[in-house]
């Protein structure tokens, strides 16, 4: 509840795409997490009604203008709603029980979002929220070697289209590399790198194509 209404402030003073997503996510996670519990209606009605006044008192009066990915999800309810900057902000009660899946409520989440987001512009300035963004889509893994990245500062945001040729800072663009392989990338010898390892060096090799 506290990160929540944390998120909730910050989306009111920087008011972009990156933290509303980054709502989103948050909202989804806690949905996904809970709906195995039979009483999870009632249970985050109760936060969602504080929360709705939280989103009133910081973000002004909601509506009923929802985005396609708002209706796509929620199509079954009717809540007042907030948008920022073309994102529209999900609604916690807006979750009913399920059957519980084998695979975890975080992964699912994160898939989730990848689906509903992939190709939307971030648009946040703010680097370090979009690295943060970004590594939490793609599970702390190097999009070559398939590692985990231990640390909160090793590891490199690419461009798998650089900027200067009209590439865009959404997720289906940007990808996380250890740092000795996106220096491979951008390096002359990119491909000779790892020779000795034909998935890697395919993999160079193709996204070498766009720099």
């Amino acid at each position: 509840m506290q990160k929540l209404k944390e998120q909730i402030k910050i989306i009111q003073k920087y008011k972009s795409k990156a933290q509303a997503i980054k709502y989103n996510a948050m909202i989804l996670g806690i949905q996904n997490y809970y709906n195995i519990a039979t009483m999870v209606n009632i249970d985050l009605g109760r936060i969602g009604y504080i929360l709705t006044r939280i989103l009133k008192n910081r973000l002004g009066k909601g509506n009923y203008k929802k985005d396609i990915l708002y209706e796509r999800r929620y199509s079954k309810y009717n809540y007042k709603v907030w948008n920022v900057n073309k994102i529209t902000l999900f609604t916690l009660d807006a979750c009913k029980f399920k059957v519980p899946k084998q695979y975890s409520p975080k992964k699912k989440t994160r898939i989730e979002i990848d689906r509903l987001y992939r190709y939307t512009e971030l648009g946040d300035k703010n680097w370090e929220v979009l690295r943060a963004k970004v590594r939490y889509m793609y599970n702390s893994k190097c999009a070559v070697t398939n590692e985990y990245i231990n640390g909160n500062n090793n590891f490199h945001i690419h461009h798998i289209i650089p900027q200067k040729n009209g590439g865009k800072d959404t997720l289906e663009n940007l990808i996380l590399l250890k740092p000795e392989v996106h220096r491979a990338l951008h390096s002359k010898n990119a491909i000779e790198y790892y020779e000795g390892n034909q998935t890697y060096k395919m993999l160079l090799e193709s996204l070498s194509k766009y720099i």
